[in-house]
C-alpha cells in the first residue's frame, strides 16, 4: 500500500494522480464499494480510498485540508450512503476489499 500521509492538503493535481494511482494499485476497492449501493460521488471515493490506506483522522483531515470534526461527519456520511448498519465499522467494511 502507498503511504500518502502528510501535513499539508493534496492540490487538484496530486489528487487526481492520487486517485489514478490508488485504482491502479487497488483496483478491486471503489468498484467494490460502488456494487454496494449507488455509485460513490468523487469525495466519497477519495475518503474511502483514505480510509483503506489505513490514516487515521488526522491524516486524513491534513491531507484533504479539512478539520477533524468534518472528516468524522464525512465517515458518517459515507457510512450512511454504504447503507451500512449501526453496528458495522466503516474502516473495517472498506479494508475487506
Amino acid at each position: 500500500r502507498c503511504n500518502y500521509w502528510r501535513k499539508t492538503a493534496f492540490t487538484k493535481n496530486e489528487l487526481e494522480k492520487f486517485n489514478l494511482e490508488f485504482e491502479i494499485a487497488n483496483p478491486q476497492v471503489l468498484p467494490g464499494l460502488d456494487g454496494q449501493s449507488k455509485p460513490l460521488s468523487p469525495a466519497e471515493r477519495r475518503l474511502a480510498a483514505l480510509i483503506y490506506l489505513k490514516l487515521n483522522n488526522e491524516q486524513i483531515s491534513h491531507a484533504l485540508g479539512i478539520s477533524k470534526d468534518s472528516v468524522t461527519r464525512s465517515k458518517r456520511r459515507l457510512k450512511n450512503a454504504l447503507k451500512l448498519d449501526a453496528d458495522q465499522g466503516l474502516e473495517d467494511f472498506i479494508l475487506q476489499f
